[in-house]
């Protein structure tokens, strides 16, 4: 859901599989090549799962693609999907914010929103 000319928050629950790449990844694109400053929200709290081509393919968007977003924020749940987060995290030092909880995502949201 695009909730600015720089903001998106993309919801994934249950299991990310690699057929949703082409139906998730052209609107975070689109909003990135448009904003150049984009801030990208991830409410990933009900994803239990994903395949591993899901998150090498946003890895390599957000890794080559460094000078269109501001920032990178995944509110989750899983175990999983907070190793995920943690190690993707030391790749872009610091700009990809984990949030364990939902006020603490909301704030990053309405932060970003007001920063605009």
């Amino acid at each position: 859901m695009v909730l600015s000319p720089h903001v998106v928050v993309t919801e994934v629950i249950g299991s990310f599989v690699s057929d949703a790449i082409d139906t998730v990844k052209p609107p975070i694109q689109q909003l990135m090549a448009r904003s150049g400053a984009a801030h990208v929200f991830w409410d990933a709290e009900g994803l239990e799962s994903h395949d591993g081509p899901v998150r090498d393919e946003f890895v390599g968007l957000f890794r080559n693609n460094r000078s269109q977003w501001a920032g990178l924020h995944v509110l989750f749940r899983s175990a999983l999907i907070g190793m995920t987060v943690g190690a993707v995290g030391l790749l872009f030092r610091g700009a990809l914010k984990g949030h364990r909880d939902r006020d603490s995502f909301r704030k990053a949201i309405d932060a970003a929103l007001a920063s605009e």
